[in-house]
């Protein structure tokens, strides 16, 4: 979701349409509820590597014109579904997120005309986000007006080969996940993490350039959906945190999830056979700070995963 810097204006009427879409379109009911029984839902979780494996030009900056030089870290899809049981409305919830610039309209259409026909999963009822990572691959129907120097004919047939093979991991991520599902408990949870700041430098009431403004308006909440087992084993979470996956600038050439992935994979190297979604709230005029680098990218990431944990 992106907006206009509006000073004076609270994001709160944002983060609450953000919520509704990003944790699975809970109903409000649940919202207010600390626990659930393990009889009441069900979830399942899957994750996926999407690392790139042949020459692609990464996107999130106009001046990139090679393809990478070396992966960081891996890449991935995860998804995560959520059933009620035990009740008249057995309908299924799904989100994926994965370590991407964007979510296309193209890879949307496919996955959630797939996932409705083989899982009669209704189109209200899915999600599909990005972590935004400015060091990930870029992809087909997304941004096609961001590089300088347009794609070559071998850049976009690689590109589109890339699109494709995403695409179809995410489907087999939610596939398994749905074979995972089993009892849970859901709670939810309220933190905080302080490296997103202002990046709208406004003069005079007007946009005048890209920066930091520490007294400008930020969230820094971090929101996560914790699903346990009845004997309270960590299945999985997600949480959101509104800002920019940009920590790394265009010099850098390799291939990173940035804070969201690394903090996605700390949290599963913590929680061994869980899943960890990261989802990127309403973070158009937030960056992270300090920036550029990746051991920056490390200390938020280092950051994230203590608020979650």
């Amino acid at each position: 979701m992106v907006r206009k810097f509006v000073p004076g204006v609270s994001n709160r009427w944002l983060v609450t349409h953000c919520l509704r879409w990003c944790f699975l379109l809970i109903n409000t009911s649940f919202m207010g509820i600390s626990v659930t029984s393990g009889q009441d839902w069900q979830a399942g979780f899957a994750k996926l590597d999407i690392t790139p494996t042949e020459p692609i030009r990464l996107s999130g900056y106009a001046t990139r014109s090679e393809p990478f030089t070396a992966v960081a870290d891996p890449l991935a899809a995860r998804a995560m579904v959520l059933q009620r049981t035990g009740q008249a409305d057995s309908s299924i919830t799904m989100l994926v997120s994965f370590d991407s610039i964007a979510v296309t309209a193209g890879m949307t259409s496919e996955v959630s005309s797939w996932a409705e026909e083989t899982y009669q999963i209704p189109r209200s009822a899915i999600v599909l986000c990005s972590t935004h990572s400015h060091t990930a691959p870029h992809l087909h129907g997304g941004l096609n007006n961001l590089y300088r120097e347009p794609l070559s004919d071998e850049q976009a047939t690689a590109t589109e080969r890339y699109t494709d093979f995403v695409t179809s991991q995410i489907k087999q991520a939610v596939a398994q996940a749905m074979a995972a599902r089993r009892p849970a408990k859901l709670s939810f949870a309220l933190s905080s993490a302080d490296f997103a700041i202002q990046r709208r430098v406004i003069r005079d009431g007007k946009w005048a350039n890209f920066g930091e403004t520490p007294e400008g308006s930020v969230d820094r909440h971090v929101r996560v959906l914790i699903c346990k087992s009845p004997d309270e084993q960590v299945l999985g979470a997600a949480y959101m945190y509104a800002c920019h996956c940009t920590t790394m600038g265009p010099e850098f050439n390799q291939v990173s999830g940035d804070w969201a992935g690394l903090s996605a994979s700390r949290l599963e190297q913590i929680h061994a056979s869980a899943v960890f979604l990261p989802v990127i709230g309403c973070g158009a005029d937030a960056n992270p700070t300090p920036r550029t680098g990746y051991d920056f990218a490390q200390q938020h990431a280092a950051a994230m995963v203590d608020s979650v944990e």
